[in-house]
């Protein structure tokens, strides 16, 4: 067994290379220009959701047999394949796979990166560390995720297309990185070899707990947050006069924010108070959408910086909270059932809300996005904040 310890700097650099999207600043807009509405944009991006929603359980189940470097192994040749598909595509069906792959590399990644992280630092015994290295690890890819956007802003000027060769070099160098990964020590108590049996005990045990019940509850409604963060944000910006550059600017200026919440989310985690504190985040993300909503200033947009903020915080503090009722033989998995049931609020909202916004306004859209965060959020965090005051 190779020297675990440097699975985390590989994993910093490998991470960072998988994120930088150049592409996601404009990927609304590349496909509206290969001729497709924003209804069919949105159901594409439930497509997209849909996949991990049926994989992400199986997902973490199979970082937790076969191991944490072989599933993230497997979602960077997904992505290159999606990548490869969203570029040489011309029709609808190509989109389709494109997706499909897409939202299989998310469900093999999602579960598998925190537990190796997490499973690195538990074999060499400095587990106690895990939250501050994992804000740390995403702030270095909500940085690189800044600097994509960035470079593909201005880029997508020149050609659209471009962006997308530039992410297939990008997925190719992730992919080696974690290659070289060495395999953490994990606990052997999976299982039985009857593998339903496994995950339906396994999602028994998480659903059983309050803390993992509201937190992914909490999740799911503020999924709504990140739909208008990372897609809905495009249409209204070119509405209001946004050129892409800058478009891009704004995309990299609200990842920055994200990361720096990202460093503050742990600290939430360990506080008595994490419950009124996710409340709190839930409440300003809402009113601040609420407030875009009513404004037409390009301006305004600023204002989505503070629900990125808050959702670089919940990132984190969601995902420390998780961990922490776990065990390592089933933590990917765990973490992989969390994931799916925030993808299917995700897919959900993106039917509801394309539909909505084709129909009606984008001010409509931002109202219920607001509303959701506030109302839905909000009562999971007070939910979760009264458990805390039984204890």
């Amino acid at each position: 067994m190779g020297d675990v310890t440097t699975n985390i700097p590989k994993f910093y650099v490998g991470s960072a290379l998988a994120t930088a999207y150049f592409f996601l600043p404009v990927y609304v807009i590349y496909l509206y220009q290969k001729g497709l509405s924003f209804t069919e944009i949105m159901m594409l991006e439930a497509f997209y959701a849909v996949i991990p929603v049926i994989l992400e359980i199986p997902s973490g189940y199979f970082a937790d047999v076969k191991g944490r470097k072989a599933s993230l192994v497997v979602s960077l040749l997904c992505f290159i394949g999606a990548v490869a598909a969203l570029l040489f595509g011309t029709a609808v069906w190509h989109f389709l796979v494109s997706m499909a792959l897409w939202g299989a590399s998310s469900a093999f990644w999602s579960g598998a990166n925190s537990a190796l992280v997490y499973d690195t630092l538990l074999t060499a015994r400095q587990e106690k560390r895990y939250p501050a290295i994992w804000g740390r690890m995403l702030f270095v890819m909500y940085c690189s995720f800044a600097a994509g956007s960035v470079i593909g802003g201005y880029v997508a000027g020149v050609n659209m297309a471009l962006t997308l060769i530039m992410n297939l070099v990008t997925g190719a160098g992730a992919l080696l990185v974690m290659l070289s990964l060495t395999e953490p020590l994990r606990e052997k108590r999976i299982m039985s070899k009857c593998h339903l049996h496994n995950l339906v005990h396994i999602s028994r045990q998480a659903f059983g707990n309050r803390k993992f019940v509201f937190i992914t509850a909490y999740n799911a409604f503020f999924a709504m947050v990140s739909l208008v963060l990372f897609l809905i944000i495009q249409p209204l910006a070119i509405s209001l006069g946004v050129s892409l550059g800058s478009l891009g600017a704004l995309f990299g200026l609200g990842s920055v924010v994200m990361a720096i919440g990202t460093l503050m989310g742990h600290r939430i985690a360990g506080k008595r108070a994490t419950g009124m504190l996710l409340f709190a985040l839930a409440a300003i993300s809402g009113v601040s959408l609420l407030a875009v909503a009513f404004l037409k200033s390009p301006w305004a947009l600023l204002l989505f910086l503070v629900p990125a903020a808050a959702y670089g915080m919940v990132q984190v503090a969601g995902n420390v909270i998780i961990n922490g009722v776990t065990s390592s033989d089933r933590r990917a998995t765990v973490l992989s059932i969390e994931g799916m049931t925030t993808k299917i609020a995700y897919a959900a909202s993106a039917v509801f809300l394309g539909t909505v916004m084709d129909a009606h306004s984008v001010k409509l859209t931002l109202v219920i996005a607001g509303i959701a965060a506030i109302f839905g959020s909000g009562c999971c965090a007070l939910l979760m904040s009264f458990a805390e005051k039984r204890k």
